[in-house]
């Protein structure tokens, strides 16, 4: 649980650090966060559902080296790609990494695929309220 706690709290430190790149766009609704499991947290509810996104990438190297990066590349692609389709998150998301050894153990590829469904969240009482209003 702590491990999940903490790859969460560096998702949210590199969605602010890379904000102007990825998530501030004209037009844009603000960026929410992404989630592990199927659902938002309480006091939110999903109003618009966009499919399921994927991204991959592979990376060669004579070591492990440069794998927390392909983690972060490849969590800026999902929430990019997300953001596309008009998403302002992305729920059960999920990461799977293969690596095997190439060119006689001498290189490592690594391979990650992140996905998840894109997601337009909205406060759980707004979206009740506007239909009250009508």
């Amino acid at each position: 649980m702590k491990f999940v706690k903490e790859a969460v709290e560096k998702i949210e430190e590199m969605i602010e650090r890379d904000k102007g790149e990825i998530i501030e766009e004209e037009n844009l609704p603000e960026w929410v966060g992404i989630y592990t499991l199927p659902q938002p947290p309480s006091g939110k509810s999903v109003a618009k559902t966009f499919g399921l996104i994927y991204v991959s990438e592979t990376m060669s190297s004579p070591n492990r080296d440069g794998a927390k990066e392909l983690v972060d590349k490849v969590i800026r692609k999902l929430i990019r790609e997300a953001r596309k389709k008009g998403a302002n998150a992305l729920v059960n998301v999920k990461i799977e990494a293969g690596s095997y050894a190439y060119a006689g153990a001498e290189w490592v590829v690594l391979h990650l695929i992140a996905y998840g469904e894109a997601v337009f969240i909205e406060e759980s009482g707004r979206r009740e309220s506007q239909i009250s209003d009508c």
